[in-house]
């Protein structure tokens, strides 16, 4: 069942959703509880429970820790242990299970004073099916004068193309581009492949791109730039539909690497569909918060029974580049990627 909350602030994406709409009342401030998990392929599962709050109160959220917290894998239970130090050292229960494409997970939890119960369903989708057509690298570096904004030359441009086929017209994508993190060993650095980085990176796609009036009005020319683009294949024609991925990185020669052999993939992960409408709804209400305080509530979707949060599925997959080519491409500045600025 589809769960619509409207936010006011950015702080309470996560913590202000409901079963129904919540029209805002600054007398209620009676808490929900939280639920929020994100369970993935080949990782185990952790659920962070805890109470909403009024949006003025700037507190850190308290986890709940005497919860009854179980996990249903395709009719299979377990109960979770509490960890104080998982979800990123906000607490969680966690669980040994390690989903795959296909599994039908459920979650349930008890909480003590509390006079429902939360409850939750999912499953893990299956892996995408993607094909790397090309990648390209662009050492020659240059400088640009873009009216506010000065680039001396040796960056690097990295170019990506990639074809994604789908099933159905009703699968869910999220895309990010990760880079190899650096180590040093003894005098010399060199690049550690155990630990991928997310960078951001450019994609010039009516796929992916999210253009409203008022970037149209201060100069912005529409491409994407992020860390992550999330896309459905509700619009693949035949089934697939084809993406070019720009990564622009100023080297730091300081270390001694070869930019030039840049270890970089491609991760794609294929969503639930209440994960993907959770991630689009919660990073417009981040955008318009920031773009303004007083700005028109945005609706969060959320499937929580009981309660609010999220409790949503994915797979991910992760994709090897070939040997790149090496030659000049058309590219832009992205990280100011405003157009006519004098």
């Amino acid at each position: 069942m589809k769960r619509i909350c409207y936010v006011l602030v950015a702080a309470s994406l996560l913590l202000n959703a409901c079963s129904e709409p919540i029209e805002f009342d600054p007398g209620q401030v009676e808490p929900y509880a939280v639920l929020l998990s994100r369970p993935m392929n080949d990782s185990t599962v952790c659920v962070h429970l805890s109470y909403s709050r009024f949006f003025l109160d700037n507190r850190e959220p308290e986890a709940v820790s005497d919860a009854l917290v179980t996990l249903d894998v395709n009719g299979v239970a377990s109960v979770g242990a509490y960890d104080a130090g998982a979800y990123f050292g906000y607490g969680a229960y966690t669980f040994t299970s390690k989903p795959q494409p296909g599994d039908i997970l459920k979650v349930t939890a008890s909480i003590p004073g509390y006079d429902r119960t939360v409850k939750a369903t999912t499953s893990i989708p299956p892996a995408a099916n993607v094909e790397i057509l090309d990648y390209v690298i662009d050492t020659s570096g240059r400088q640009t004068n873009d009216g506010d904004y000065y680039y001396y030359g040796d960056n690097f441009y990295y170019k990506i193309r990639f074809k994604v086929k789908s099933h159905s017209n009703d699968e869910f994508y999220c895309v990010s581009i990760k880079h190899a993190d650096t180590r040093r060993v003894g005098m010399n650095w060199v690049w550690d492949t155990t630990n991928w980085i997310r960078t951001y990176f450019s994609m010039n796609d009516p796929l992916v791109n999210s253009q409203n009036v008022e970037d149209v009005i201060e100069g912005y020319d529409g491409t994407f730039y992020g860390d992550e683009a999330f896309f459905s294949s509700e619009l693949f024609q035949n089934g697939e539909h084809e993406f070019s991925v720009v990564v622009e990185e100023w080297p730091d020669y300081g270390n001694g690497l070869d930019y030039a052999h840049f270890p970089l993939l491609l991760e794609v992960r294929t969503l639930s569909r209440e994960l993907y409408r959770y991630e689009q709804t919660a990073d417009n209400a981040t955008y318009d918060f920031f773009d303004g305080l007083f700005s028109e509530p945005v609706q969060v979707i959320c499937n929580i029974e009981g309660g609010i949060g999220i409790f949503g599925g994915s797979c991910r997959k992760r994709f090897s580049l070939p040997e790149p080519r090496y030659e000049g491409f058309p590219h832009d500045d992205y990280y100011f990627y405003k157009k006519g600025r004098k």
